[in-house]
């Protein structure tokens, strides 16, 4: 069988029949042509795998139709039943940035604990919770996001 008997015989693809003799699943030869080297594959090895992957197949995919008698054969797919679908939290439209979430260096040391210094060194090198304030081409003014203070009534 040619390649491209192969194909329609199983159902697939050129490429798919490739990846098939890269795995191993299928044996090919590969004889001289009139345009090059003809890929050609044992009639009885290919039925031979068509019946075992149809075999250990949930899903029957290498028995296309008009391959099998429709009244001889019926295939039932079982589903679990659906589970009903629950509903994310609503989430507000946006979360509005505010400075007071943003602070000084000295106000964001003295909350995180960190040294200054490696404040700084962080915010120089793109670090996502820093922010400058500054104008463009202006002496940088940092600010730095933290966790708003929860007040406890």
């Amino acid at each position: 069988m040619t390649k491209r008997e192969v194909c329609k015989y199983l159902g697939k693809s050129k490429r798919t029949i490739e990846g098939y003799v890269v795995r191993g699943h299928l044996n090919v030869d590969h004889v001289p042509g009139p345009n090059g080297p003809v890929a050609i594959f044992d009639r009885a090895a290919v039925k031979k795998f068509r019946r075992e992957w149809a075999e250990r197949s949930s899903y029957p995919s290498l028995v296309r139709r008009g391959s099998i008698d429709p009244s001889a054969a019926t295939v039932v797919v079982r589903r679990p039943p659906a589970k009903p679908l629950a509903l994310p939290p609503v989430a507000p439209a946006y979360q509005p940035v505010t400075l007071d979430t943003y602070v000084p260096l000295g106000e964001a040391a003295k909350r995180s604990g960190l040294p200054k210094s490696y404040l700084l060194s962080q915010a120089r090198e793109g670090a996502p919770w820093a922010l400058n304030a500054a104008a463009e081409g202006k002496r940088p003014i940092w600010r730095f996001r933290v966790r708003p203070e929860t007040v406890s009534l």
